[in-house]
């Protein structure tokens, strides 16, 4: 199935059904199964809730799309959905802008994050993301970064390119490698966060990984 939408704001303020309890509410949109969604010049509010959630292959295409004070995350995937946005701007979400996991690849040109809760992006456990042009500003948490990459063994490892980047202002790391990860930079600054620009570490696992690698 696929969905084609422009110019339409979407909102989503239906609560857990459990009181308190993220995990019981889904996402203004929920892709599965080889499902597709193109936004174009749209707004995505949730409430509670995540604002999109693809999943089991499914894809997302988003242009001038403007994902706002969003419960969770703006946009999560998993196993091995694809997203491709261009030109969005991810404003006040609750937990990441965008999160990635489990085979997932993520291509955001031109985009902005900002004001989010923890992470501005956060790609981990085999998937792959690739940044142009995008700024990430204004996080949160002093206890996470603003771009995140970490990968918990070899077998699951992260892929990261970033070119013409910024990322400034946030409230903890700017960027963060953690554990197996390979990270082509170019071009890009992580300058003026409060704890610290650039952080490289095992995972929490502290098993032996490949190194970091930087293009530059």
């Amino acid at each position: 199935s696929r969905l084609e939408a422009t110019g339409i704001a979407f909102e989503h303020p239906c609560p857990p059904r459990v009181p308190g309890d993220p995990a019981t509410v889904s996402g203004t949109f929920f892709l599965r199964n080889k499902s597709a969604c193109a936004l174009s010049g749209c707004s995505v509010r949730s409430t509670f809730a995540l604002g999109v959630w693809a999943a089991h292959s499914s894809q997302l295409s988003a242009s001038t799309t403007l994902f706002h004070d969003v419960g969770r995350s703006g946009v999560a995937m998993f196993n091995s959905s694809q997203v491709s946005l261009q030109g969005c701007k991810f404003l006040r979400c609750h937990v990441h802008g965008v999160c990635s996991r489990g085979d997932s690849v993520s291509v955001l040109q031109g985009c902005s994050v900002e004001d989010c809760g923890s992470r501005g992006l956060y790609v981990y456990e085999r998937a792959s993301m690739t940044l142009t042009g995008c700024r990430i500003t204004g996080t949160k948490d002093a206890t996470r970064a603003a771009l995140e990459a970490a990968g918990s063994r070899e077998g699951n490892a992260v892929a990261l390119v970033a070119r013409g980047c910024v990322v400034t202002g946030n409230a903890g790391v700017g960027v963060r490698w953690r554990g197996a990860v390979t990270a082509t930079v170019l071009d890009s600054v992580s300058t003026g966060n409060a704890a610290g620009d650039v952080d490289t570490q095992p995972c929490d696992k502290g098993e032996v990984f490949p190194e970091f690698t930087a293009g530059v």
